[in-house]
């Protein structure tokens, strides 16, 4: 039986004042940022609840801090700010960090929750992606029928739905969805990408099937957890998933293919497992830090951890690597196939051809 999913939001350590003096040089807000916001990036939308592990006393700290929640938390557009009612902020020293081998500045506001309403536009696109999703997904148990009533307008009501996780109990902001286990069937839901501050999403042991989206990405761009296991998902791996992924569980589906190349540019990735599905061909090489049983189960998949693609006698890889040879160019592998035969045979048996020649005339003379 799958194991029940990790927390999808951790608590936030303070940081060591080893690791704040190491970062003492910061500056103001940079000029990016204020001249032109929407070129520089996203900020930070983070409630002081969760820095609360953390001291308010040295602004070092909830800088570092901010460091660190950019690696955990949905990143939200500066054009986005307008619709949300600031209580309270507080401005902090601009750091400098890395997304990739490219540094970046971040501009760090502290959103207090509180002064959300249930009315503002990120609430009511959270309203409709649940209520997408609930129509999208057949529900043979009536778990989300049940749980999932949207005649009420108590604020922060839909955080009070099965599953359904929010930045704070009144905001009716969506962080992360955790359906695992429901019995839930159909295909990938629908209206996730209404959720626009979604970072964790748990579909696990349920009975879904068909494709994972190919725009996935678009859908659910900033998302940080992704677990799709013990379904029947089948087709390819998307080309272009998630980027900032640091958990990704596609256990135990039907997925065939190649692991995408693209999976190299998954840099925060910590955590994957793609045991037990139908894929074939080499592994990406970022991802041989991994152990085997995160590729276990799967035929035609070589390269490390696993046996070296030259060494293995695994008759499924060879019969992969034939199927996909047959299926991009036909033509040219059974021409270039009956080349090969028809040179070996006329350099080693060159008196099957001389034989041929004078056997010719007799046949002729038959016909």
């Amino acid at each position: 039986m799958h194991p029940g999913p990790a927390p999808l939001l951790s608590s936030v350590p303070c940081l060591s004042s080893s690791r704040r003096e190491g970062r003492r040089n910061r500056s103001s807000a940079p000029a990016g940022i204020r001249s032109d916001p929407a070129a520089t990036g996203r900020i930070l939308g983070i409630s002081t609840a969760l820095i609360k592990p953390c001291s308010l006393h040295h602004s070092s700290n909830l800088a570092e801090a901010a460091v660190l929640l950019q690696e955990q938390f949905l990143l939200i557009r500066w054009s986005q700010l307008s619709i949300f009612q600031l209580r309270e902020a507080l401005c902090f020293s601009t750091m400098s960090g890395t997304a990739g081998n490219t540094k970046f500045l971040l501009w760090l506001l502290l959103l207090s929750t509180t002064s959300l309403s249930s009315s503002c536009f990120g609430s009511e696109l959270d309203i409709k992606c649940l209520k997408t999703l609930k129509q999208s997904v057949i529900d043979p148990n009536g778990i989300l029928e049940s749980s999932w009533n949207f005649n009420t307008t108590t604020k922060g009501f839909i955080c009070q739905f099965t599953g359904v996780e929010c930045w704070s109990p009144n905001d009716s902001r969506v962080h992360a969805l955790n359906l695992s286990g429901l019995g839930l069937e159909g295909q990938f839901p629908r209206g996730l990408e209404y959720c626009t501050g979604l970072f964790g999403l748990d579909l696990s042991n349920n009975k879904f099937s068909g494709p994972i989206p190919w725009n996935i990405a678009q859908q659910v761009a900033y998302l940080t957890s992704l677990d799709l296991s013990y379904n029947s998902f089948s087709g390819e791996i998307p080309v272009d998933i998630c980027r900032d992924l640091n958990l990704l569980n596609i256990q135990h589906n039907q997925l065939s293919g190649q692991i995408p190349r693209d999976f190299d540019e998954l840099l925060r990735l910590a955590s994957l497992n793609v045991a037990d599905n139908q894929l074939s061909g080499l592994i990406p090489s970022s991802l041989s830090k991994f152990p085997a049983s995160s590729f276990s189960g799967n035929q035609g998949l070589c390269g490390p951890p696993l046996d070296d693609c030259g060494k293995t006698n695994d008759s499924s890889l060879v019969s992969y690597i034939v199927n996909d040879m047959i299926k991009d160019d036909f033509v040219v592998v059974g021409a270039a196939a009956g080349f090969v035969v028809g040179f070996v045979v006329a350099f080693y048996f060159p008196h099957v051809f001389v034989f041929a020649r004078r056997l010719h005339p007799y046949v002729y003379r038959i016909c």
